[in-house]
């Protein structure tokens, strides 16, 4: 595909260009200390304030309790004890405590600061919610790069110590934390404290050590990097909706993710025809094709994009004749 360089170059920038906030790379120390957390939140959305957040490490403990901004979702309030009376917050209709976000986000990073010099976060689903809603809140609280440069990574326990289908913590709780010591724990689950200890004691169970939770993170900077990439198709997935006839809702989200939009897909058809498709779908980035090889899907996106091209002509000239006709008639 000789004379498609500057199509190669602009879909490389397309694809690693990340307008978000990137971390650098940080290697594992041999200090690192992991730390359980977890959160409850007014809904299970990933836009959620959080009205409880929590943390352990070893013997330390941190609990902060929040006033969120927007209304606890009922289903919410009933899974997890919390609702708000009066301005103040209630957890199972007692009155706690709370601090303002500022404290929170600022008393979060000093428990975490005390845990060691570098930390691993550890959760039961946190890269998919918890984690998501925690670097938000403390982007906003403006300490962002501070938990990022103590953070090496975030590693979810649903894999490690699912059983079958129960993949639940509570559930996997109940099944396997037996013991008296844990009766007066599983009434008051998704307290969040309460669950960081329950994972604790099942990590403990099913003897999954530090060393294979550190084996299975996701680093701080690989989490961002897909944060950049999910905001990216986000943002290019509607330009792409003249596709969806000739393409999987798959397809269209791949495309979207790499950078793809209809507008450089039609400049390219109209300056170099199937070949600049191809070098748009094609391009080798990291070893890798940047959308797709696959003949067929590129046949049936440059088809698309001829299309979508002729119909605009069409639009266009229509438009012209149009305006000829009222400029004889005035």
């Amino acid at each position: 595909m000789s004379g498609m360089g500057p199509t190669m170059e602009r879909a490389i920038n397309a694809t690693i260009t990340k307008e978000n906030y990137i971390p650098e790379s940080i290697p594992l120390q041999d200090n690192c200390k992991t730390v359980i957390v977890d959160t409850e939140t007014t809904d299970f959305e990933a836009n959620a304030n959080i009205v409880h957040l929590a943390a352990v490490c070893d013997s330390l403990h941190f609990e902060a309790y929040m006033m969120p901004k927007v209304k606890i979702h009922p289903k919410a309030s009933e899974v997890t004890g919390f609702s708000v009376s009066n301005n103040r917050l209630l957890y199972l209709g007692n009155v706690v405590e709370t601090v303002s976000l500022e404290t929170a986000a600022n008393q979060f990073l000093s428990f975490l600061k005390s845990c060691s010099s570098q930390i691993l976060i550890v959760g039961h689903n946190i890269i998919r919610f918890d984690a998501p809603i925690i670097i938000r809140f403390m982007e906003e609280q403006g300490l962002l790069e501070s938990l990022c440069n103590l953070t090496f990574g975030f590693t979810d326990t649903i894999p490690l110590i699912r059983q079958g289908k129960i993949a639940k913590q509570d559930a996997l709780a109940k099944l396997y934390l037996t013991g008296p010591e844990w009766s007066s724990y599983h009434g008051t689950a998704h307290n969040a404290l309460t669950d960081c200890l329950l994972l604790r004691g099942l990590l403990e169970h099913f003897s999954i050590s530090d060393e294979v939770l550190k084996s299975k993170t996701l680093t701080t900077r690989e989490f961002f990097q897909r944060r950049a990439v999910k905001e990216k198709q986000k943002i290019n997935l509607p330009s792409l909706q003249p596709f969806k006839t000739c393409v999987s809702t798959a397809m269209l989200n791949t495309m979207a993710k790499n950078g793809l939009t209809v507008e450089e897909l039609k400049s390219e058809f109209k300056i170099h025809g199937k070949k600049g498709i191809e070098a748009c779908l094609e391009v080798q980035i990291n070893g890798k094709p940047r959308v797709t090889v696959n003949k067929k899907i590129i046949q049936s996106v440059t088809d698309c994009a001829e299309k979508l091209l002729s119909s605009e002509n069409v639009s266009k000239e229509l438009e012209n004749v149009n305006k000829n006709a009222e400029s004889g008639q005035s």
